[in-house]
């Protein structure tokens, strides 16, 4: 969904499509037992020129040290790519620092544990700063080791390392652990949880994830989104999509060949939807052809998963009610819901890791079309038209094909605004309006998805109403 912490711009990007994508990857990020350091120094060197690429602010030569697919924590590779240089483009300063802990090697695949400090500044003040330990992934092909994929580790929680089970309290969830596989945690914005286990040959990991979704979706529609995945990792192959049954509950299960780097791998992933948390058992097995393998493994982590009722009925907590009207003193601001919709609060611990100062999503009675409603601070004030170009710059590299339509500048609340339309598929065919609007260096923004597109009139009616009542008064 919309976001800007990744670069000085904006950017937006669906969130069915986001916990799609980071579903299927997030198995292929696996991390493997404790190693003594590699004896091909090619490895660390080609992570210490990266660093030094960084510094130079050489897109060209940072490019050079990734994968072609490679995407990190955005998940996509095009938008990495632009997000790259978008920040490097924009970045008066650099400095890149990293330090390698663990190495393990087998064979032309690598897995480095390293502490990394990246710093940019930009006009005006503003600066961003990714410091922690990180997971490297590299193989070596034709022209020796490339990185093809980095993941942030968890510092706020661990895996016991003589552990047979996983239990997350807080979010009602266990399972089994595979034996003598290596463990770590992992973070990520996107991610309540996630731990993932990787053989000791590097060839295969399966994972868990708990990702808590800032707005209601059918698990379909999550696993809808790797159908396009041909589209948005080169190489890459949809195979099949089933519906299942994981933990006691309805669930749904896709195969695929994901293309990170040389060898594509091949990925099962499981999924299901309980009380707004999307929990994911996922495995990988690279190189593809050697596929299925780990069956004993990745069966032993689905059939011993628990899935606690975390509803309201069943905690005693007060329920999550569908409301008429929204305000916020804090930022100045008051709606009612359009007629025939009803809205619902994103709490504030979902909308931060979102990097939302709030978020509100609003439905219709019947379908899956939403409208979601929400501010983030911005870096400094940025004029309207850029804000819409950085933004249809990230669309276009999450779905390709995307025209923008119905352009028109507009007032709300006194304030101006921007609004405009456009077609995309991510895994569903929508038609999705959007309304950026600023108030000093605070950005409101309204995402409409019609889902299907035939539902567009009715969705844009339902905007044209919230912005027609929306106050947005200086608090």
């Amino acid at each position: 969904m919309f976001e800007t912490r990744r670069s000085p711009s904006s950017a937006c990007r669906g969130t069915a499509a986001v916990a799609g994508l980071a579903l299927a990857v997030l198995t292929a990020f696996g991390q493997a037992p404790p190693a003594q350091p590699a004896a091909d120094p090619a490895i660390a060197a080609r992570l210490q020129a990266t660093a030094q690429a960084f510094r130079d602010r050489d897109g060209e030569a940072v490019r050079r040290a990734f994968a072609t697919n490679f995407a990190g924590p955005l998940r996509i590779p095009k938008l990495a790519r632009s997000t790259l240089d978008q920040v490097l483009d924009a970045a008066q300063t650099v400095t890149a620092d990293l330090t390698i802990t663990e190495t393990h090697v087998e064979g032309a695949r690598a897995l480095v544990r390293a502490d990394l400090a990246l710093g940019f500044t930009f006009e005006g003040g503003g600066q961003r700063e990714v410091k922690g330990p990180y997971l490297f992934w590299l193989d070596k092909g034709p022209e020796g080791w490339t990185i093809t994929d980095a993941e942030p580790l968890a510092t706020d929680w661990t895996l016991a390392a003589d552990s047979t089970t996983v239990r997350w309290e807080d979010d009602g969830i266990g399972f089994a652990v595979p034996p003598g596989w290596g463990r770590f945690a992992l973070a990520g914005a996107d991610v309540r949880r996630s731990a993932l286990f990787v053989t000791p040959d590097l060839s295969g990991t399966i994972g868990v994830a708990v990702i808590v979704l800032p707005i209601p979706v059918p698990v379909k529609t999550v696993a809808a989104n790797h159908h396009g995945i041909a589209g948005m990792y080169p190489g890459s192959r949809f195979i099949d999509e089933a519906e299942t049954t994981l933990a006691g509950q309805p669930a749904v299960v896709t195969h695929m060949e994901l293309a990170l780097g040389p060898e594509p791998a091949w990925v099962e992933t499981a999924m299901l939807i309980r009380d707004g948390r999307l929990v994911v058992v996922s495995r990988s097995v690279t190189p593809a052809k050697t596929a299925p393998r780990f069956d004993s493994e990745f069966a032993q982590v689905c059939t011993s998963l628990v899935v606690e009722d975390r509803s309201a009925a069943a905690t005693g907590a007060p329920p999550v009610a569908d409301k008429k009207a929204y305000s916020n003193q804090r930022f100045g601001i008051g709606f009612p819901a359009p007629a025939g919709w009803v809205l619902q609060e994103m709490d504030e611990a979902t909308a931060l890791k979102q990097g939302w100062a709030f978020g509100v999503h609003l439905r219709p009675a019947t379908g899956e079309s939403y409208i979601l409603f929400g501010a983030r601070e911005l870096p400094a004030s940025i004029a309207l038209n850029v804000l819409q170009d950085a933004e249809m710059k990230n669309v276009a590299a999450v779905a390709d094909g995307v025209t923008v339509q119905d352009v028109k500048e507009l007032q709300v609340s006194g304030l101006p605004a921007r609004s405009w339309s456009y077609t995309l598929n991510l895994g569903q065919e929508r038609k999705r309006r959007e309304v950026f609007i600023t108030r000093q260096n605070l950005l409101f923004f309204i995402v409409a998805d019609a889902i299907p597109p035939a539902a567009y009139d009715s969705v844009s009616a339902a905007v044209d109403r919230l912005l027609e009542t929306l106050s947005l008064a200086n608090p």
